[in-house]
């Protein structure tokens, strides 16, 4: 009970500092882009690696017909900072 009393309080302590602003709290996120540079490969062939073969499957999911399917993968797509390249040329 004194752990869970001292953490509660800790919390509000905590609150007050922030809305008087005497004290800055922030989060620093580290986070990597992963672009998928389309067209991809349109079919898995013999001895693709496997960065090839998930490069094929992200780039399929790209071209979902399903509108509902697609704003599923674009929500995920930034969730996870992937981002999709149209092939320049």
């Amino acid at each position: 009970m004194a752990i869970t009393n001292m953490g509660i309080n800790a919390k509000k302590e905590r609150k007050e500092l922030i809305f008087v602003g005497q004290a800055i709290e922030y989060q620093k996120l580290m986070t990597e882009i992963v672009y998928v540079n389309l067209p991809g490969p349109a079919e898995p062939t013999p001895g693709m690696s496997g960065g090839e073969l998930l490069h094929g499957f992200l780039a399929e999911l790209y071209h979902a017909p399903n509108p509902e399917a697609k704003n599923y993968i674009s929500l995920l797509c930034s969730k996870w900072n992937v981002h999709y390249r149209e092939g320049r040329g």
